[in-house]
């Protein structure tokens, strides 16, 4: 067969498509000669009009073919590839299993720590009020300065507030407690609010019931309602249906059940733990010491917070400009309250948490993310780690692909989407991790003061929050790979030639080792400066054995006692002295919980000039016995008496016993027992005793000057703590504690009972939880960067593997070897820790006022963070070292 003239060939060559050149000249060059052996006309015009005649309709077939092509790759085609990519992607992962589960676990310890996280947050400051309707047009209205104090709002005020345009409807709500009777038996105490006629009308109705009508908020003469949470309905009534009608006893009067809130709901505020509601009329039913006129007294201030639904179309701002005006109107008809003046009224968008506690949750929370960022950051560098080994070790694969046709673009998409399952996988492992870790958190303080945290579930929040941690990941640990894969030479890539050089990947391994280094160190010197902060508080010393002393309250005032009150205490007393391991027992007004409540006083010694300084001093009402149940030594003078502490003591007789430092100061040196102090207001008191220094209104700061005035009973007191001195164990005491009142009135609850030191631990729960935490992730922290060490001292290991079987065949030692491994490990070592102590100099100032007793620059502190990271390291290297030494040159070369 004769070629086609060269005519024919030039156009065939410019016309027809490339893929069918050669063949378009062969079939023509075949009939060409077909023809001639028919005896047909077949020369070089032929040759010349049939290449042109075949060529341009192949190429118009071609781009037909091409135009049915684009037409059919719609979404169809495109998921059609997704999926064939995503099958592919599935495969690999399954025949490397165990680089999946590697990848998956390590990605889910740092998603799912952040998921936890931000579980507990979401519960706390974000998620919507259960059972509220409407949320978005709801705000709080809060009396005060930006400073964050607030004042109470009378009801008068808040009617007046009313008026406002921008304003729909406003409520009000005081918290309280209540004690609540159960099947007529032995009482609880719980959480209770005093709300105003429109309260659930703007939060949302309870079902099953009702909320409170007009007339039940409005007129007193209506008798007592109540609505109960649906955990009180629960818990102590069984989720009794008929309990809606029928009557409970508060505060040992009868009140008609007419609804149970909404599941989930206590209180306008994500940390309120409410229990039972009454209306704003029967205030002396839940807060005996206010006026009966408190609906109708302007300076009767009893709403401590407002919420109110804006107005269609209404803004926050708008509703703020004109409460102002009406403070203003308020303001100029009461000339002669101060409070209208100095203060304002701040709206705020929605119905949350109080301020606050916002404040510290928010604060606290700052410093949990941060640290749990650290951790994702370094389970992410360690599976970035794993991808890279991955990649290098299919370059021989992805170059056949590349060889065989596949295009870049496909190849980068492989390696995405398998980076994409590995994350979706770790995202859901995530989720699961802070499924069990809210449940774990269950009954878990997150602030002193705040009520244990309730069971926090799972919402869309919180699932989108780790699905956007998981596809982030996704990229930043794909990336490295994904870039290798784009620049990967073919030839280069198919030559089995070992490399004895450090190859890009190898610098970048370190790079992403050198940041866990960092970020390991950093969370292992704030878990230590947490941890020195923690033990510096619970260290110190409140001026007795707090392990010794044991406190209970109860509050006889809100039960309406009377003079009774008197009675019950001295009844009390000698029953609780009786009780087998009481060393002693007295009544205090406070209870030494260091919650920072109680009341100052200021004073002058008695003849000092006017205008002399005057001290300042925390003041607590004991009982006679209470210095020798707390175990406080009396220095100098005597203890109350009981004729001291009786009814008429605060016309007959003025005494107090004053604290050391505060006698020292005041009346100089020689004893100040006999001298007389003048209380701002108040009669003339005579100093009879001086007992050490104690703290028990607050731990931090320097010890406060303390005066002791005698506590009595039916004088205008509402509740009061009975401090324990014991002799025995508090598990062993406790239930005769608990049946010495049950025997004076079953009715009247204990609460708060434990000893002084558990106090001291609660005060500080935050604190703890907090150090608990850093220690957890900075554990997993130096976990992770210890393993992520490990494997990149063992690839750099075989890629050096021929280097390093030369020298061995040239007569290096084990040694040598392994100090090669130790150099190696040494600077990526000192590295990580310079840069990390660095970074530890800027990062523990968050820490900086969540610590006492330790400054953020703690030398301790940062010198444990060193020790422990250089040790882990240290230990993570062996597995290397071992391999480097044991290695075989004959099999290293013939590798």
């Amino acid at each position: 067969m004769t070629p086609l003239p060269a005519p024919a060939r030039w156009l065939i060559a410019r016309l027809a498509p490339a893929e069918w050149r050669e063949s378009v000249a062969g079939d023509l060059a075949e009939e060409r000669d077909r023809r001639r052996a028919a005896g047909c006309r077949a020369g070089w015009l032929w040759a010349i009009g049939a290449a042109i005649v075949v060529s341009c309709r192949l190429r118009l077939e071609r781009r037909g073919t091409q135009a049915r092509t684009r037409e059919r790759s719609g979404i169809g085609t495109w998921l059609d590839r997704s999926r064939s990519e995503i099958r592919q992607a599935a495969r690999g992962l399954a025949a490397h299993r165990s680089y999946a589960a590697a990848v998956v676990v390590t990605l889910a310890l740092g998603i799912g720590a952040n998921a936890a996280v931000f579980t507990v947050a979401n519960w706390l400051l974000f998620r919507p009020l259960p059972g509220v309707a409407d949320p978005d047009r709801l705000v709080t209205i809060g009396f005060g300065s930006a400073d964050g104090t607030r004042l109470a709002v009378s009801i008068p005020d808040m009617q007046q507030l009313d008026d406002a345009p921008a304003i729909d409807a406003v409520a009000g709500y005081q918290s309280t407690s209540a004690h609540v009777a159960i099947d007529g038996g032995s009482a609880r105490r719980v959480t209770a609010e005093v709300v105003t006629a429109r309260y659930f009308d703007l939060i949302g109705r309870p079902s099953p019931g009702r909320g409170f009508s007009e007339a039940e908020a409005t007129n007193p003469s209506t008798p007592p309602v109540a609505v109960i949470s649906h955990r009180l309905w629960m818990a102590s009534f069984g989720g009794d249906p008929a309990l809606v009608g029928r009557t409970i006893v508060v505060n040992r009067t009868p009140v008609t059940v007419v609804g149970i809130a909404a599941r989930g709901f206590h209180g306008a505020s994500l940390t309120a733990s409410t229990d039972v509601w009454l209306p704003v009329t029967h205030v002396t039913l839940a807060l005996p010491a206010f006026p009966s006129n408190a609906l109708t007294n302007r300076r009767a201030p009893l709403l401590m917070a407002l919420i109110a639904r804006l107005a269609p179309d209404a803004t926050a701002d708008a509703a703020s400009a004109q409460l102002d005006t009406a403070r203003q109107q308020i303001a100029e008809a009461n000339p002669n309250d101060a409070r209208l003046k100095r203060w304002r009224y701040l709206v705020t968008p929605g119905v949350e948490v109080r301020h606050y506690e916002r404040d510290q949750l928010r604060q606290a929370f700052t410093i949990l993310l941060a640290m749990s960022g650290l951790l994702l950051v370094l389970t992410a560098a360690n599976a970035g780690q794993l991808m890279i080994a991955r990649a290098i070790a299919r370059r021989g694969e992805l170059a056949t692909r590349l060889a065989i046709g596949a295009s870049r673009g496909a190849v980068a998409r492989l390696m995405l989407v398998e980076s994409g399952l590995v994350s979706l996988a770790a995202g859901g492992a995530a989720i699961g991790i802070a499924v069990l870790i809210a449940w774990a958190a269950q009954g878990t303080t997150v602030l002193s003061g705040m009520a244990p945290l309730d069971r926090p579930e799972l919402d869309w929040r919180v699932i989108g929050f780790a699905a956007a941690l998981a596809s982030l990941v996704a990229i930043a640990a794909g990336a490295f790979p994904l870039a290798g894969a784009r620049r990967l030479e073919i030839a280069g890539a198919l030559r089995d030639a070992a490399r004895t050089r450090m190859t890009p990947r190898s610098r970048l391994g370190r790079v992403l080792v050198t940041a866990q280094i960092v970020a390991s160190l950093v969370l292992v010197i704030g878990a230590a400066l947490l941890t020195r902060s923690v033990h510096a508080k619970l260290a110190i010393d409140p001026g007795f054995d707090a392990s010794r002393v044991l406190t209970f309250s109860i509050d006889p005032g809100v039960q309406h006692y009377g003079d009774e009150q008197r009675g019950l205490f001295i009844a009390l007393m000698a029953r609780v002295r009786a009780v087998p391991g009481v060393r002693a027992a007295a009544v205090s007004w406070l209870r030494p919980s260091f919650q920072g409540i109680g009341s100052d006083a200021t004073f002058r010694p008695d003849g000092a000039a006017p205008d002399s300084p005057a001290f300042d001093a925390d003041v607590n009402k004991v009982s006679p016995g209470y210095f020798a149940a707390i175990g406080l030594e009396i220095v100098d003078g005597r203890d109350f008496t009981d004729a001291e502490s009786g009814p008429l003591a605060p016309s007959a007789c003025r005494c107090v016993l004053m604290t050391e430092s505060l006698a020292r100061r005041a009346f100089g040196p020689g004893s100040a027992v006999g001298r007389s102090m003048m209380h701002e207001g108040r009669p003339s008191a005579t100093v009879i005793g001086i007992v050490r220094d104690t703290r028990q209104r607050r731990l931090l700061g320097s010890a406060p000057d303390m005066i002791f005035e005698p506590f009595l009973p039916g004088a205008g007191t509402q509740w009061a703590s009975i401090v324990v001195g014991l002799s025995g164990t508090s598990d062993a005491v406790a239930p005769g504690l608990r049946a010495a009142v049950a025997a004076l009135d079953p009715t009247l609850p204990i609460h708060d009972m434990q000893r002084v030191d558990e106090a001291i631990r609660t005060q500080f729960a935050d604190d703890l939880l907090m150090m608990q935490l850093a220690s957890v992730f900075a554990l997993l922290a130096t976990l992770v960067a210890s393993l992520g060490l490990a494997g990149m001292l063992i690839r750099s290991i075989n890629e050096r593997r021929r280097e390093l079987g030369i020298r061995v065949a040239l007569g290096a030692t084990p040694a040598a070897v392994v100090r090669l491994v130790v150099r190696e490990l040494t600077i990526v070592l000192a590295i990580g820790l310079a840069l990390g102590l660095a970074c530890s100099f800027w990062s523990t100032r968050l820490l900086a006022s969540q610590l006492a007793g330790v400054v953020s620059t703690d030398a301790l502190s940062y010198g444990f963070g060193v020790a422990t990271i250089a040790a882990a390291i240290g230990l993570a290297g062996i597995p290397a070292a071992r391999r480097a030494s044991r290695l075989d040159p004959t099999d290293a070369m013939r590798l």
